[in-house]
């Protein structure tokens, strides 16, 4: 996933129950056996890999981050989606 996507995840907006249902997300992740590998994103103008975001602690335990000189790439997935289709 993307720093971006991350972010949101963590994000209380995003659920019904708000910051109760960030922790059982996470706790959901956690009992299923999920890992996310995380790559940096261009947030507010900056690249961010993991390591600079503010995420709960249970969310980074999940998380392998891939640091910028391994991999960037400063198209969202909507934007490779849509040159895949020819609409860029």
């Amino acid at each position: 996933v993307g720093a971006d996507t991350l972010e949101r995840i963590a994000q209380p907006c995003y659920y019904p129950d708000g910051l109760s249902g960030v922790d059982a997300a996470i706790e959901a992740l956690g009992q299923a056996g999920c890992r996310l590998i995380v790559f940096g994103r261009l947030l507010d103008e900056r690249f961010q890999e993991l390591g600079q975001l503010s995420i709960p602690p249970r969310l980074k335990k999940l998380c392998i981050g891939v640091t910028e000189a391994e991999f960037r790439e400063d198209l969202s997935s909507s934007q490779i989606r849509d040159r895949s289709r020819g609409q860029i």
